[in-house]
């Protein structure tokens, strides 16, 4: 497996990629509000790549993506310093230290271009293995938003964490 950013030539694979999680309809994901389409992907993978500091690692078994990790660098002066980051890997690939390997691979991407001294993440906190996986890797809780999501009728908390880098 290799894992590498991402580059516009990559995005028919990457949408397969995120387009198949997303049509899974996981209670731990955030819905779409509008349908993922290989058109918007484009246009999503652009307005990454146009933010200095920011961009999307695409873990690849052969030509195919298994799993996708955004980074996005806050753009206003006094936040620049910090990302926020989204996560998704294949179904068929899960468990399989994916995870893990992209998010060490963006610290060190981060830690070479010295662009980004915190990354930022929330997740859903029916999701523990998502908890457990970052807080192994240094992440710390930074807040609860009580109740703020909702699905399929019920609430859930939004589990906010952070990691310095530095």
């Amino acid at each position: 497996m290799e894992i590498r950013k991402g580059s516009i030539e990559d995005v028919p694979a990457w949408f397969e990629l995120v387009y198949a999680v997303k049509s899974e309809n996981l209670p731990t994901l955030f819905e779409m509000t509008t349908p993922i389409t290989l058109e918007s992907s484009y246009r999503y993978m652009e307005k990454i790549l146009s933010v200095d500091g920011s961009f999307v690692l695409i873990c690849f078994d052969g030509s195919k993506a298994v799993g996708s990790l955004d980074c996005l660098r806050k753009e206003r002066k006094e936040e620049n310093h910090v990302a926020s980051i989204g996560m998704c890997v294949a179904k068929a690939s899960r468990g399989q230290g994916i995870g893990r390997r992209l998010l060490l691979s963006l610290f060190d991407i981060c830690k070479q271009e010295k662009k980004i001294e915190k990354i930022e993440l929330d997740v859903f906190s029916n999701n523990p293995g998502a908890i457990a996986l970052y807080k192994s890797l240094g992440f710390e809780l930074e807040g609860v938003k009580k109740g703020s999501i909702r699905k399929g009728g019920e609430a859930i908390d939004l589990i906010c964490m952070g990691k310095f880098l530095t």
